[in-house]
């Protein structure tokens, strides 16, 4: 066997022919060098995180395609469509436990430490993530990475378990901070500032879990693991449904013992994602997450590499977090605003969250080998491609969620506690959040090019310019002007329109290639497309409405014997009529910018027709170039 090793080694060495790893942490393959080149396949591509300035300028094969954008979008929104839509259920089973009472409420203010934590820390691609598994990729060594692993590990343990503490300790002072007009609010703000610092201290320690998640995402992430990070939401969405279905079934009126099930359901699913981590990290042999110790770090140079990734994103990432503590600071002067808020949020944010993570996972990567390469008319044109089809999705979804508003809401949460004086105070913030979703998403692709640069001083210098003009505008529409909640996001989508332009204007001083780019015809388009989109999807909603309820009626009820209750038929009529409807108008609205000669919404027709089709298995599965 050794004789028929060597006799090929020769025969590889005499033809030039040679294996060896790619040897980059934004991609893993093999590479094989030819006599006449060299020939790479990609089995995988990394984005780093969605946080981080600090991107590596080593070359990623990108080709520069909006196809291959679009390809591994889908991917990567597949992912995360099954956490979302388990997250959307767990919302609508809070919306009718709960409504938009003092549970809701104070748990919308209870929950901005421990979300700031969750996301920051134990979210996919976020700080924790990437920096670990910067640190890992360094080095091939296999002690070596498990050092990384329980070093850090161990000492954000340390760090995260005394803030903790000091969270559960200074839960009243930290909700009055939050949220100062609930003492102000009378007998119902006293009751809901109350449950607050009891769902606060329940939930504190949920932060030790999860910064400990999002050191093993890193880890497994740098050993090929990528699938459950996707899909790791759907466990404490999972949790806090039990929470609330065992406080359905107990028939307790008591607002405390509800107000502790949402929290105790968080702090479960938040241990339940850290067990599940921490078996796949030792099942992969790339550390003992029961291994905790004390290290001197003071000089150590892998926690100083670790620090030097996660200090920048933290601050970058915390801009956001601030951002949406100044609504919900005044938002606490208003009755069930942040309740409000937060539904409304969702079903913008539920759909917005895939499309937003199917392009900016792949787009990081590919931006960063652009500039790696010194390919800035590239970068201009893959820049384009992603404004374009980012402005195309989010106005897609614009136009079907603005014209629907009303049913949406009513179908999905207009249950039990929550009546039609709730779906009342949702639907014009909803209308809102969707006028502003493209611009949110614009801003965010923008950041990225920055990040790729290696330029993370500017996006944050905007964000924080924004953040103080957020305040001033809250302050101004609500206070001055009293238009309640829809003021608060009204300012929020004025302040994201602002930094989306501003960061646009930097980005082509900067990079001379984006002035050449011209955005104006198809934004222009698209707007157009949008209005007549929306249009047809709120007359294809009021004509199929009174049609399929009767179709319904007539079908289900002879089917069932008339056993079926005759709200369930109206449901799944009404059910039936809005997805009917928003299919349609996304049609409608992807047929138009297909006639109008977008080429981002042809690729995007063409790339949906081949995912059916092999769906559906009319054609054979093949790649798209």
């Amino acid at each position: 066997m050794r004789a028929v090793r060597r006799v090929a080694r020769a025969k590889n060495a005499r033809f030039g022919h040679e294996r060896r790893p790619c040897g980059s942490q934004e991609r893993f393959g093999w590479e094989r060098k030819r006599g006449l080149g060299t020939r790479r396949r990609w089995y995988e591509v990394r984005a780093d995180s969605e946080s981080t300035p600090r991107v590596s300028a080593e070359p990623v094969e990108t080709d520069g395609s909006t196809t291959k954008l679009l390809r591994v979008a889908g991917v990567v929104g597949t992912a995360s469509a099954a956490a979302k839509g388990l997250g959307m259920v767990r919302e609508m089973a809070i919306a009718s436990c709960f409504g938009i009472g003092a549970v809701v409420d104070a748990f919308s203010f209870a929950f901005i430490l421990p979300g700031f934590f969750a996301a920051l820390l134990g979210g996919i691609n976020g700080p924790f993530h990437s920096a670990v598994a910067s640190a890992i990729m360094k080095t091939k060594d296999r002690n070596e990475k498990i050092e990384v692993v329980e070093k850090v590990a161990s000492i954000s343990f340390l760090a995260l378990g005394t803030i903790s503490l000091f969270t559960c300790l200074l839960a009243e002072p930290l909700i009055d901070l939050a949220a100062p007009g609930l003492a102000l609010s009378g007998t119902q703000g006293m009751l809901t500032r109350q449950v607050a610092i009891l769902q606060l201290r329940i939930m504190a320690p949920s932060a030790i879990f999860a910064g400990m998640t999002g050191i093993y995402f890193g880890a497994l992430a740098a050993s090929g693991s990528f699938v459950l990070p996707a899909i790791s939401p759907a466990f404490s969405s999972l949790s806090v449904l039990a929470c609330v279905m065992a406080f359905v079934v107990s028939k307790s009126e008591n607002i405390f013992t509800g107000g502790a099930s949402l929290a105790v359901g968080i702090l479960v699913g938040s241990i339940v994602q850290w067990v599940v981590q921490a078996s796949l990290v030792v099942r992969n042999k790339i550390g003992n997450p029961l291994r905790l110790r004390i290290y001197d770090v003071r000089q150590d140079p892998t926690i100083a590499g670790v620090v030097a990734v996660l200090a920048p994103a933290v601050v970058a990432s915390g801009m956001l977090q601030i951002a949406t503590y100044t609504d919900l600071y005044f938002a606490s002067f208003l009755p069930h605003a942040a309740a409000s808020l937060g539904y409304a949020n969702l079903l913008v944010m539920a759909p917005l969250g895939i499309v937003s993570s199917s392009l900016l996972v792949p787009i990081l990567p590919m931006f960063a080998g652009l500039v790696g390469r010194g390919d800035w008319k590239g970068l201009a044109q893959q820049l384009k491609s992603a404004l374009v089809i980012s402005m195309a999705a989010t106005l897609a979804l614009a136009s079907v969620l603005i014209p629907l508003a009303d049913p949406i809401v009513r179908w999905v949460f207009e249950r039990k506690a929550f009546d039609a004086s709730a779906s009342a105070m949702v639907i014009p913030l909803l209308v809102c959040y969707s006028v502003g979703a493209p611009l949110y998403l614009v801003r965010d692709v923008l950041v990225r090019a920055f990040y790729a640069l290696g330029n993370g001083r500017t996006p944050f210098v905007v964000s924080g310019v924004a953040i103080i003009a957020n305040i001033g505008l809250d302050w101004f529409l609500t206070m001055h002007y009293h238009l309640g909640a829809p003021g608060l996001v009204i300012a929020t989508v004025t302040c994201n329109g602002a930094s989306a332009i501003f960061l646009h204007i930097l980005l082509s001083r900067k990079v001379q290639e984006v002035k050449e780019v011209r955005l104006g015809k198809p934004l222009v388009a698209l707007l157009l497309i949008s209005v007549a989109s929306s249009t047809l999807t709120y007359f294809f909603h009021m004509l199929l409405r009174p049609c399929l309820s009767s179709l319904a009626h007539s079908l289900l009820g002879t089917l069932s014997g008339g056993r079926m209750a005759l709200p369930t038929i109206g449901w799944m009529a009404d059910g039936a009529s809005i997805c009917t409807a928003v299919l349609l108008g996304f049609a409608s609205f992807l047929g138009f910018a297909k006639q109008l000669g977008i080429e981002e919404a042809s690729l995007l027709v063409n790339t949906l027709n081949q995912k059916v089709q092999r769906i559906i298995g009319v054609a054979p599965r093949a790649s798209i170039a």
